[in-house]
């Protein structure tokens, strides 16, 4: 009987250690925690920041747009996207596919992919756009930090987004 009571036990005590990102970053953080360093050649995705136009007037909203509908564009797997300015930043294109971050990002507007996107073979991985609304009174051009996943041990880190012209 004794025995019966220690399986479940041990089964629980076994679970609880692992653990895995699947779902997202956990946390605003300076690289993937991946054990291999990240990339040191650019990137191959295309990715833009541009100002939103409505009819040809600006709106004061920015997209950006990481990746790229073409048929050759590559996959990713996983990203982190941190605004760097205050303000709104949502998904336009994927809605429902990204989570919100904000352990360790420090107040700053913060998204990453959640299961949705990582596990859903259906959705096109290759291109993701976003809409972000400076906060009132805002000055600055934003810019944003972000990491990107292709594969487990192929990601980049740190990739300084700014105004495309």
């Amino acid at each position: 009987m004794l025995a019966w009571l220690g399986l479940p036990l041990f089964a629980v005590l076994c679970v609880k250690e692992v653990q895995g990102y699947g779902r997202g970053a956990p946390a605003c953080v300076s690289a993937p925690k991946h054990k291999v360093a990240p990339q040191t050649s650019p990137p191959p995705y295309q990715i833009t920041l541009v100002k939103k136009e409505v009819e040809g007037e600006p709106t004061g909203s920015w997209i950006l747009t990481v990746g790229s509908d073409e048929e050759s564009a590559p996959d990713y797997k996983g990203i982190l996207i941190v605004a760097q300015q205050s303000g709104e930043l949502e998904s336009v294109d994927n809605k429902g596919k990204f989570k919100a971050v904000r352990r360790g990002c420090k107040g700053k507007t913060a998204f990453t992919h959640s299961k949705k996107w990582s596990g859903d073979s259906n959705t096109n991985k290759s291109k993701s756009v976003w809409e972000f609304s400076p906060a009132e009174g805002s000055t600055l051009d934003p810019s944003f930090n972000i990491h990107i996943v292709q594969e487990y041990s192929m990601y980049w880190a740190n990739i300084e987004v700014t105004p495309t012209e």
